[in-house]
């Protein structure tokens, strides 16, 4: 293949760590992409896609939409997808021209793996996707865009703002009632004043700061900057939990696929500064939200599978379900719970998804 190799991996962490594995024991030229890296370092990559250089590119769904990268002749899938959707759209982003289909290679690391991996293709074949589900009414992103209004407009008649957000499909349906309780709790919080004889709201003092400071629905992480000593240059971000758990001077840990050695840690600014090693042993750095959800359809089919197996009515690579030691399996109708004497923790098995 002499165009480049998308792998795609599901998590930062196991990126980081496939990436490091790669570059260790082949001479390929390996490149890395996913969100927790600096924009330079991403931008340097996509360029690399671009350019068309032979060499395998480990990514996450950073480079699922949006991006230009060219041609690419070949995707890889490491572990299960967790998603028919985002199976689609990764192995869709191979062989874009003319006259061609999309190929792509998936590569399970568990017999968990396998079973989701398969009874995503199977759904693939049945033209079956996952539900996309749009969420109506969220409170939160309505007052986040009252106090908008407010700023922009000063006071405001309820009429008029119920009438423009009544206008949107996630709020179509909102009562007046509801909207009303919205602009009391924004009243009671000090954010805005809402006076219900005349039926008009406005912004307070403190509407400035609450609007940005809450920009996005997405939850607030602390993070720190990684600055590369040597090459004087960000080279991305780690979540304050990983810093505070591992983060000392003199610990060694993987990012952008290479090994880094921790000089100091300058708590002010938020920045942690390192330097390239080689040769230590490696530790991968963990951030928050990385789990992907499989529907309940999905998890449904896993356990049809396995039961099929159990029955001899279908063969897999893995010998998990033949290998147990009791009669009863975790199957599409079946919930076992599974507990020892001696430990408090009780496991339930269940087809269910997340």
């Amino acid at each position: 293949i002499n165009s480049p190799v998308l792998l795609f991996t599901n998590t930062r962490g196991e990126s980081e760590f496939l990436a490091s594995i790669l570059r260790e024991k082949t001479l390929m030229n390996i490149e890395l992409h996913h969100g927790s890296l600096s924009k330079q370092v991403r931008e340097e990559t996509e360029s690399i896609l671009r350019s068309g250089s032979s060499g395998i590119v480990v990514c996450t769904s950073s480079l699922e939409l949006g991006l230009d990268i060219g041609s690419v002749e070949l995707v890889i899938h490491y572990g299960s997808p967790r998603q028919v959707s985002k199976l689609m759209q990764r192995i869709g982003r191979s062989k874009h021209f003319r006259n061609s289909s999309a190929r792509g290679l998936i590569i399970t690391n568990s017999p968990d793996d396998e079973f989701e991996t398969k009874a995503i293709l199977d759904r693939i074949k049945n033209s079956s996707i996952e539900e996309q589900k749009i969420h109506n009414e969220s409170l939160d992103v309505l007052a986040h865009h009252l106090v908008g209004l407010s700023l922009q407009m000063g006071e405001i008649s309820i009429d008029f703002a119920y009438k423009i957000i009544k206008q949107a499909y996630p709020f179509r349906n909102i009562t007046l009632d509801e909207f009303c309780n919205v602009l009391e709790i924004l009243d009671q919080i000090y954010i805005l004043s809402f006076d219900k004889t005349k039926m008009k709201f406005w912004k307070k003092r403190n509407a400035f700061r609450y609007y940005f400071e809450n920009l996005s629905t997405i939850p607030d992480i602390l993070k720190f900057k990684v600055f590369d000593s040597v090459g004087k240059k960000i080279i991305g971000s780690l979540d304050q939990k990983f810093v505070g758990d591992k983060g000392k001077p003199g610990t060694i840990f993987v990012l952008r696929g290479m090994q880094w050695k921790i000089l100091n840690i300058d708590e002010k600014s938020l920045q942690i500064n390192v330097e390239p090693i080689n040769g230590q042993k490696n530790r991968v750095p963990y951030w928050e939200g990385e789990n992907i959800p499989v529907d309940y359809a999905t998890a449904q089919k896993v356990g049809l599978f396995r039961n099929l197996v159990k029955h001899g009515s279908l063969l897999m690579h893995n010998k998990i379900i033949s290998e147990l030691d009791f009669n009863i399996i975790p199957d599409e109708k079946t919930i076992v719970i599974e507990s020892i004497r001696t430990d408090r923790n009780v496991v339930i098995h269940a087809c269910f998804g997340t």
